[in-house]
């Protein structure tokens, strides 16, 4: 199962005996409010690897992003941790406990449905292998893994879905973008700057209906504001449609 916040909460009191009457929140800091730095962090980080049977060792664009490091900063130093890089104040930017899950998260990859399980396979065939897979069926596989559910559910799932396939194909994002679009027609969303804000809300959110992939997230955060009118477009001509169905 995918990591819960409550479940990253519960395994960082249980590894750094934080009491349960200290707030933990999503926007909670770990070096300044909750007081891990140096060893303790890195002990942090080995503990939440065995608690959630996960690697750290392949994320560290993630693990870079999340403590603001530069490309030069060695995140390990011998066969562990580097704490002088990870949990030194003067070399990173405030990491939270938020952005924590969201790296475990990502680590964890998608673990549920079984449609979700088939496509992390196909993105990794349509990575290593793209000549072998038409763009036809990129956009049909894409949409055969969503599953029904109320729309804003529904929207956020496709959305997480969509994001990583437009890494991998961008040329086809319009056909992609569509399907969130076609889930947020019942939401009452009728606006590019509208579907905006509520894609990167869903982005940021400590814990969403189903999580992004690495790869999708920074897409989220670099490529989708920049498609406002591209989404009004795409929302216009759905509502059309269905007006013309009625």
């Amino acid at each position: 199962m995918t990591a819960t916040f409550d479940d990253v909460v519960r395994a960082i009191r249980a590894s750094q005996s934080i009491p349960g009457h200290v707030m933990i929140t999503g926007a909670t800091l770990l070096e300044d409010e909750l007081g891990i730095t140096g060893d303790d962090g890195c002990d942090l980080l080995a503990d939440l690897e065995r608690s959630f049977a996960i690697s750290f060792a392949g994320s560290d664009g993630s693990l870079r992003e999340a403590f603001g490091l530069d490309q030069d900063q060695f995140l390990f130093h011998g066969e562990g941790w580097n704490p002088l890089a990870l949990f030194r104040k003067e070399n990173v930017k405030p990491l939270t406990v938020g952005q924590l899950h969201q790296v475990i998260v990502a680590r964890q990859g998608w673990t549920s449905p079984a449609q979700l399980l088939a496509l992390a396979a196909f993105y990794r065939d349509a990575q290593h292998h793209p000549g072998a897979i038409s763009d036809a069926l990129f956009v049909d596989t894409v949409s055969r893994a969503h599953w029904p559910g109320n729309c804003q559910d529904c929207a956020q799932a496709s959305l997480a879905i969509v994001a990583h396939g437009c890494v991998l194909r961008p040329h086809l994002t319009r056909e992609l973008i569509a399907l969130p679009v076609a889930a947020l027609l019942a939401a009452g969303l009728d606006s590019g700057e509208a579907i905006i804000a509520w894609g990167t809300a869903c982005a940021a959110s400590t814990q969403p209906y189903v999580a992004f992939t690495p790869e999708g997230r920074r897409w989220m955060e670099r490529q989708w504001p920049g498609l406002s009118v591209m989404l009004a477009e795409e929302y216009a001509q759905q509502w059309q449609a269905l007006l013309q169905d009625d």
